[in-house]
């Protein structure tokens, strides 16, 4: 049962609309009303925005680093499968991650030379981990590794789910330097995350199958624990109905912080930078935490008697699944624990050929404790009469993706709308398995007051 149940948390992990996104195409359209979240310096130019539900801002994306294009290929009809070269194009851990990001509530306002921003938010991310050598394992068997560490750190999987209330101020320093920070008191809801660091080695001699742990999983929230018990039956469905209050977290307090600024270099060449997502929320509600430090276990094989009879009778692997159970035993303990938010970083150049015509360069790095992911962007804006601006970009990361994003921002009848992706090509050709929606709405009011700046002045005609 204990393998069933860790197959189904794996399958929801998969399919749940729960992330992380390199958000290029809103960071080149930096005077949306949203732009902050990516660089803290950005504003629009409108007096003030109002964004209400139901859609202020909602960001859906769905990434991963393991191509699956690389597993097969159709010629002729014929499906033809390559494990080989799939295996030999994948990352050491490949990560599936998923996440939705939903504002609520937000509002902003410009006094001369000041920006005010709030926002309040939901978040939702999980993230599942899978070693190349499990599927490595899986396809050429042990024989193919013997005497040699079978390696699966890093294997598990993260779900968080938290509220954001988070407030903004950006100013123009000077003539040409615009800088600004966004403070973030965040709200804990749902915690689940692992640390594992698992070998597998056959024995060059016995063929024994040797195995080393060590595992740690922190959970905050009305998460199923009977996994690691064998004789739990606890219900945290029913321990959610019965408190739902506590349940949901109101002790998960956090702090996050951003940071950004931006530098006209000349009247039509800008550099801009930004840090985002430093911060952490300390769980204190419902927690468990349950490791294994340096375990150890061994596999003899299965036992076949003198007469080649095989030992697959039920009471054999009942002994094999109680003698598991005696090396696999966690420690359980009940302490607060901290998990921090995944920083970000962008570093962007841009270049205005006119009034109209804008092009960029953007690096991104997003800074992961198991593993750093890095990207490369090239931008460009066009405007369409008053009211519509486009912009596309094409992306490629370190990893050997690429991909085509576009968005589009329309201003009629003091709104705002927008819609934009990531990956265009994902709704063209879904095997690609990196999919991002963005879209929203805002209430918009009025040019701001005229800025002493002369320089962003002439900037600020080109808009989105």
């Amino acid at each position: 049962m204990i393998y069933k149940k860790i197959l189904i948390v794996a399958l929801i992990s998969l399919i749940s609309l729960s992330g992380y996104s390199q958000d290029i195409t809103r960071h080149s359209m930096h005077n949306l009303p949203s732009a902050g979240i990516t660089n803290a310096s950005y504003f629009p130019e409108f007096r003030y925005t109002v964004g209400i539900m139901p859609f202020p801002q909602f960001n859906y994306s769905f990434e991963t680093n393991i191509r699956v294009r690389n597993l097969y290929s159709i010629e002729n009809e014929t499906l033809g499968l390559h494990v080989n070269q799939f295996l030999n194009k994948m990352p050491n851990v490949g990560f599936i991650r998923t996440g939705i990001d939903y504002e609520i509530l937000s509002g902003s306002f410009k006094i001369k030379r000041n920006y005010f921003s709030l926002a309040f938010t939901t978040h939702v991310s999980s993230e599942l981990r899978l070693p190349r050598d499990l599927f490595a394992l899986a396809w050429q068997g042990n024989g193919a590794f013997i005497g040699k560490r079978i390696s699966f750190d890093g294997l598990g999987m993260d779900a968080t789910a938290y509220n954001e209330f988070a407030i903004g101020y950006s100013r123009d320093i000077t003539e040409r330097l615009n800088a600004g920070v966004r403070l973030s008191l965040l709200q804990g809801l749902v915690h689940f995350s692992t640390q594992t660091q698992i070998g597998l080695t056959t024995d060059t001699q016995t063929y024994w199958l040797h195995a080393d742990y060590d595992i740690k999983v922190n959970i905050s929230g009305p998460v199923d624990t009977s996994m690691f018990s064998e004789n739990s039956n606890a219900d945290p469905l029913e321990e959610f109905l019965s408190n739902p209050a506590r349940s949901f977290g109101l002790s998960n307090f956090g702090l996050g912080f951003d940071i950004g600024a931006d530098y006209d270099l000349t009247d039509n060449f800008n550099i801009a930078l930004s840090l985002n997502d430093l911060g952490y929320i300390k769980w204190k509600n419902d927690v468990k935490t349950y490791a294994v430090e340096n375990g150890k276990f061994s596999f003899e094989g299965i036992k076949i008697d003198s007469t080649l009879n095989i030992g697959f009778d039920s009471s054999y692997f009942s002994e094999l699944k109680d003698s598991v159970f005696s090396f696999f035993k966690p420690v359980r303990t009940t302490e607060s624990f901290n998990s921090n938010l995944t920083p970000k970083i962008y570093l962007t150049l841009s270049y205005d050929l006119n009034e109209k015509n804008r092009f960029g360069f953007v690096f991104y790095n997003h800074l992961h404790s198991d593993y750093n992911m890095s990207s490369f962007s090239l931008l460009y804006n066009r405007k369409l009469w008053k009211f519509i601006n486009l912009a596309g970009n094409y992306t490629f990361n370190t990893y050997g993706q690429s991909r085509f994003g576009a968005g589009m921002s329309l201003r009629i009848m003091g709104s705002n709308f927008y819609i934009m992706t990531n990956d265009v090509s994902s709704f063209i050709q879904p095997t690609k398995a990196n999919i991002n929606l963005n879209f929203g709405w805002y209430y918009i009011k009025g040019k701001p007051a005229k800025s002493k700046n002369k320089v962003k002045k002439k900037k600020s005609e080109f808009q989105f």
